[in-house]
């Protein structure tokens, strides 16, 4: 599998810190904040198989009692019939707090 470089992404985010940004709540409250970090969540995904082998595998690992007898991962046999990497991006706030970037508001316009 290749990985994917994700440095130039958060390079481009970045430009984000010390922005100010308005998050709503649930309840449609208001918080504004000032961005001072940024950074991505990577995700992976594997076919329901492949998944399930590295489960077994980490339980075992762990020292985790499983459904089945001590099963390792099979040897010699191909890797996963499909895998996939989501990439998040969030900032961090002032008061340390990370929000996705699909929760909040980019301020273009601020007066105190």
């Amino acid at each position: 599998m290749t990985p994917i470089s994700t440095e130039r992404i958060k390079d481009g985010l970045k430009s984000l810190i010390g922005k100010k940004f308005l998050y709503r709540t649930k309840y449609n409250g208001k918080v504004f904040g000032t961005i001072v970090d940024v950074g991505i969540t990577h995700t992976m995904a594997f076919d329901p198989a492949t998944e399930n082998s590295i489960r077994k595998f980490i339980d075992m690992e762990k020292g985790r009692p499983t459904s089945e007898t001590e099963e390792t991962l099979p040897q010699g046999e191909p890797g996963p019939k499909w895998a996939g990497i989501k990439v998040e991006p969030f900032v961090i706030s002032e008061a340390d707090i990370s929000y996705s970037l699909d929760e909040i508001y980019i301020l273009t316009k601020y007066e105190e």
